[in-house]
């Protein structure tokens, strides 16, 4: 009887977790807008310009998020293109490229540079030695490394950790079905 009921129970976790993930995903455009702040699921990249600024490229949503030197989002916004690198220009100007050929110049604010080229500046700032991405897949964050010590400069909040691919809830709800599923086929080959 015991078995029944907590079988009912971890069935109802399971579907409500795949649900839950599988809405919050179609959701995102609807949820999340140019201008606001994305969940980070996939960073492909990040720069830091002279002033402290950190851009990310995020690659499941393909969009690019700025952050103050204190980590406080500033802006969001679709360079509507997928697969590129991102650099940093002369200026503090954004560069997003494919390859040489495909280059394209952004302001800070997401506002396309047409019409003239920058060159990459010599201060181009990645995750190199005083900026790294930690904290894997579920939890990023960007930290500073000043005087040996680890300052955490973004993170997002819990809900937007929660409300991101790939699917944290989503694969949390299939292993609890897959676990108890596994557990019930072999007390029936048991019995």
């Amino acid at each position: 009887m015991k078995s029944n009921k907590l079988r009912k129970i971890i069935n109802a976790v399971a579907i409500f977790l795949i649900v839950y993930q599988f809405v919050s995903w179609f959701a995102m455009g609807i949820v999340f807008k140019e201008g606001e702040e994305h969940p980070m699921s996939n960073i492909k990249d990040f720069i830091v310009d002279d002033n402290g600024n950190v851009i990310i490229s995020e690659g499941f949503y393909s969009v690019i998020q700025v952050f103050d030197k204190n980590g406080k989002f500033i802006t969001s916004w679709y360079p509507n293109s997928r697969n590129y690198n991102l650099s940093l220009g002369e200026k503090d100007v954004i560069i997003i490229d494919k390859d040489v050929s495909d280059r394209r110049y952004f302001e800070l604010n997401g506002s396309e540079i047409k019409n003239k080229q920058f060159s990459v500046s010599p201060n181009n700032v990645k995750n190199e030695k005083d900026y790294r991405l930690t904290g894997g897949i579920f939890f990023p964050k960007i930290i500073k490394l000043v005087e040996g010590k680890e300052i955490v400069i973004v993170k997002q909040s819990f809900f937007l950790n929660i409300t991101k691919a790939p699917f944290p809830f989503f694969g949390l709800g299939f292993l609890l079905l897959f676990i108890y599923g596994f557990r019930e086929i072999i007390k029936k080959i048991r019995e």
